[in-house]
């Protein structure tokens, strides 16, 4: 489809919308229609931000409990890194199979994805836990950072964005 073409298309909008932008230029009622087609998604994102907050709550209890077991053994770095790969594993099944269940998944791009969350779940907890703030504090700080980065992440690149 070349530009001129795309720009001639009927654009999806709304009755009333169409008649208010009758004297826009085309090219701004695309945008338009794409914009408000986007916010008009906002509940559907909301509900699978719920879902993924579900399926992340199940995921971190396996990554604290694990991460409580190791802390008194392999301290705060190296007890975050073997839970978190554990709540990874948790998370991708949930994901895979609740959250984003209609979606295509990019399995190599979910691995990416975990690997920089668990960098950044490691860096936050060493860099706290060394300036003095307790092990469960820290790892919940990481948790609460990591959780928007995973969401935005997941939602936009590792399963397909179907809005």
């Amino acid at each position: 489809m070349n530009n001129s073409t795309f720009l001639h298309t009927k654009v999806i909008t709304p009755p009333n919308i169409q008649k208010s932008l009758k004297h826009v230029p085309l090219r701004y009622v695309t945008f338009a229609s794409r914009f408000i087609l986007y916010i008009s998604g906002m509940p559907k994102t909301l509900r699978l931000f719920a879902r993924y907050l579900g399926a992340g709550t199940f995921s971190t209890l396996v990554h604290f409990m694990l991460f409580a077991c190791l802390l008194p053994y392999q301290g705060p770095a190296f007890s975050t890194l073997y839970a978190g790969v554990a709540g990874a594993l948790t998370a991708y099944y949930l994901s895979r199979h609740w959250v984003f269940a209609q979606r295509r998944c990019a399995t190599s791009r979910f691995v990416i994805t975990v690997a920089s969350q668990l960098c950044s779940n490691i860096f936050i907890v060493a860099v706290l836990t060394k300036w003095g703030m307790h092990p469960y504090l820290a790892q919940m700080t990481a948790t609460a950072t990591v959780t928007v980065q995973g969401f935005t992440i997941n939602h936009f690149w590792v399963f397909k964005h179907d809005m």
